[in-house]
């Protein structure tokens, strides 16, 4: 069989931006001072209540400023989007919504349970949990797009199959 050139080159962008992806992931999450990712803070805050942050973030939005709840609320579900779209892409084996609901989930109380032990952010059971919503959504982006995807090289191989091109 003739090798796909045009799949081998997905296969490459495809683990690239994975790969630059998780470098950005872990910069921002260990690393970026302007998000306070520091270490030898002589406070460090946590928080182990489900729904607590995300409660406090919604009743109080006019005082804490609509700009810092999209950031923290949006910017913790946008920062799984990329990994539940990734891994089905890049592991056929991992295409079902449990796999990726565990992934996501694991992977994000990894990332906080990093942050409790170095001290560095804040170790925040929302997090995760709107981490993982992240990687569903993601995962679902994956799966729309592989069946436009689909359906569209369909149509094109059915407009040559009869006499009036539909």
């Amino acid at each position: 069989m003739k090798p796909n050139r045009y799949m081998d080159g997905i296969r490459i962008a495809g683990w690239t931006s994975f790969l630059l992806y998780l470098a950005l992931l872990a910069y921002l999450m260990f690393f970026a001072d302007e998000w306070g990712r520091t270490s030898g803070s002589l406070t460090y805050s946590y928080n182990y209540t489900p729904f607590a942050e995300i409660r406090r973030y919604v009743i109080y939005w006019r005082q804490i400023g609509l700009e810092r709840v999209v950031l923290n609320l949006g910017g913790n579900v946008a920062a799984f989007l990329p990994f539940g779209f990734f891994i089905p892409l890049l592991f056929r084996y991992h295409r079902s919504v449990w796999v990726i609901t565990a992934w996501s989930f694991g992977v994000s109380v990894f990332i906080e349970l990093t942050q409790l032990i170095t001290r560095v952010g804040s170790c925040d059971i929302d997090d995760v949990l709107l981490n993982t919503l992240g990687g569903i959504i993601g995962y679902f982006l994956f799966i729309w797009l592989r069946d436009r995807r689909r359906e569209r090289l369909r149509r094109n191989s059915n407009i040559g199959n009869n006499d009036i091109g539909l």
